[in-house]
């Protein structure tokens, strides 16, 4: 199970990355207010989806693969799991 979530995750982070450099390419070309124009209304449940990804990810290695997390892991937690909840509560209202 472990193998299996670190290579999602890393997968994963790899897809976010390379979307965020298309957008920086799309900024700096000028056509930065186009795309955000088209795809400015899922930045929300965007949010909400990376959030919860990483709240379920967290919680995963912690309680059922075991890990401790470290102190700087206890800080991440503290400010990611309040976003999920809020975010996803934005999407319910």
């Amino acid at each position: 199970m472990y193998q299996v979530l670190s290579q999602s995750s890393a997968i994963l982070t790899l897809l976010g990355l390379t979307v965020a450099l298309v957008g920086l390419g799309f900024l700096w070309s000028g056509r930065g207010q186009r795309v955000w124009d088209e795809v400015g209304h899922l930045l929300p449940a965007l949010i909400f989806v990376v959030s919860l990804g990483a709240t379920v990810g967290s919680l995963l290695y912690s309680d059922v693969l075991g890990f401790e997390p470290c102190r700087l892991c206890w800080f991440q937690r503290i400010a990611m799991y309040p976003i999920a909840f809020l975010s996803g509560l934005a999407l319910w209202r």
